[in-house]
């Protein structure tokens, strides 16, 4: 557990460091090595613990979910070192603080820790966007911005609901208790919904494929092949917290045939593949 966490705190501080001194790419590679040698050292996993201790410690775990999520981040982070290593060096800096959320995520058993980075991640992808500074680009970012936040209105009225009736977050406690009555079937409700938003979930995810689409090519990257990965997550652990696979099948065929119906008749080629994503988020759900 300890070797995750100082991957997590390594992205998080060179990621600041490199925004205050201007090395963004210095710091970007540093951190990559970092979590490299972090991942290989809690790579066999490790069982679910608290950081903080009982009774308000944040629930973590190296489990197949999060070995998932850091390899991917890990990788596509290389990815786009390699490919903008010249670019600006803010935007790497974003990037490497970006990445850091989604290492976070990946560990994370607790929805309400979920909830924060989910937040986190939602307010660096739209300034991302955003500081391309074009007018098509800042309105892409605003209705990111706006719906995100919607999405994430919804997951903490849903949080406090669960919350005010099992007195817990953390994903196996909550399994454990199995509480399903209905104010804990309307909070898992509202769960899903901003989940779903944050996922791209067909319908409630249109505006995912444009605001993809207006950024810049290395961002796009880490949004459509990492950052709507944890909309993914969540939804993996309410599974496991809460019996509500069959709606998340029903999600999974809507979006996956949505996504590929929209994406055929898209002429521009990043939106295309925003909605493609999209298609691919809906085979996910189904698995």
């Amino acid at each position: 557990m300890t070797a995750a966490l100082v991957g997590v705190l390594a992205y998080f501080a060179l990621g600041m460091l490199g925004m205050v001194f201007s090395r963004g790419q210095k710091a970007a590679l540093l951190a990559l090595g970092a979590g490299v040698v972090c991942l290989a050292l809690w790579a066999p996993g490790f069982p679910e613990g608290l950081v903080g201790g009982p009774p308000w410690g944040i629930a973590v775990a190296g489990d197949p979910w999060a070995l998932a999520t850091w390899a991917l981040a890990l990788f596509l982070h290389a990815a786009v070192l390699l490919h903008a290593w010249r670019g600006d060096s803010l935007r790497h800096s974003l990037l490497t603080l970006l990445v850091g959320t989604c290492l976070a995520a990946g560990i994370s058993r607790d929805l309400f820790n979920l909830y924060v980075v989910l937040e986190l991640s939602s307010l660096l992808s739209v300034i991302l966007v955003a500081k391309e500074g074009r007018s098509a680009a800042l309105w892409a970012a605003l209705r990111y911005l706006l719906l995100a936040g919607l999405g994430m209105t919804l997951y903490l009225f849903g949080l406090g609901l669960v919350y005010g009736r099992t007195g817990v977050l953390s994903v196996s406690d909550l399994a454990q208790r199995g509480v399903w009555d209905a104010p804990v079937r309307v909070g898992v409700g509202l769960l899903l919904a901003g989940a779903a938003v944050k996922t791209g979930v067909f319908l409630l995810g249109l505006w995912l494929p444009q605001a993809h689409g207006q950024a810049p090519t290395e961002v796009s990257v880490l949004l459509s092949g990492l950052v709507v990965k944890l909309g993914v997550l969540t939804l993996a652990r309410l599974a496991e917290a809460f019996p509500v696979h069959p709606v998340l099948w029903a999600l999974g065929i809507v979006t996956g045939l949505g996504g590929a119906l929209y994406a055929l008749r898209e002429p521009d080629l990043k939106v295309f593949l925003g909605f493609s994503t999209v298609s691919q988020l809906g085979y996910m759900l189904l698995g």
